[in-house]
């Protein structure tokens, strides 16, 4: 390249533009702007999403439609309470096997509430939350576990799923006291995992 045309290729290129202090000031100025009306939408959009999560789907309900417990199962139980609403929602808790306590709830279907939301519902004051593995071909989508305080002092496990169907959310808690949470593993995935729907 001959030295005209270098000196022209040159003076194609953008020479950079460094901000004056009046462009600095502009600039700190709408960051900052930025930052506060961020600072300020930000319970906004907190509250927003928690409505939307716990906002109603206005699916067409199946009355018909109830989630059982296969007996052999469940084993020896005694149901301590139930309750069925004019809406159709109702609420159970049976006493099982191994000083373990099932709760039940139908309500109408929100498929935008996760688990812990869902949870967090019924025991505000839960501690130690994680999400647990769905298994395959259960019919529940979501499951997860926390601890709460027991009456007596003692700190319960609990196993927690959600299961969907007719335009019901189906709320499945089980709880045991937590030093014997592993030993009684296989007799809560033998409840949950044997679910099933009658309608």
């Amino acid at each position: 390249m001959s030295e005209p045309e270098q000196t022209k290729y040159k003076r194609r290129l953008p020479t950079p533009r460094l901000l004056d202090g009046k462009g600095k000031r502009t600039a700190l100025v709408t960051a900052v702007i930025l930052l506060l009306a961020a600072s300020a939408a930000a319970p906004f959009l907190l509250k927003w999403r928690q409505s939307q999560m716990r906002r109603y789907s206005g699916a067409e309900v199946n009355y018909g439609v109830k989630l059982l417990y296969d007996a052999e199962a469940l084993g020896e139980f005694e149901v301590r309470d139930s309750f069925l609403a004019e809406d159709g929602t109702y609420r159970e808790h049976i006493a099982g096997r191994y000083r373990s306590e099932i709760r039940l709830w139908r309500d109408f279907e929100r498929p935008k509430l996760p688990c812990r939301e869902a949870a967090e519902e019924k025991y505000p004051d839960l501690t130690d939350y994680s999400r647990g593995r769905v298994r395959k071909n259960v019919i529940y989508s979501e499951r997860c576990s926390f601890s709460t305080d027991g009456d007596n002092g003692e700190i319960l496990r609990h196993t927690f799923v959600i299961a969907r169907r007719g335009g019901w959310d189906y709320y499945v808690d089980i709880s045991v006291p937590e030093n014997e949470m592993k030993s009684r593993s296989d007799y809560i995935d033998g409840i949950l995992d044997t679910m099933y729907f009658l309608s």
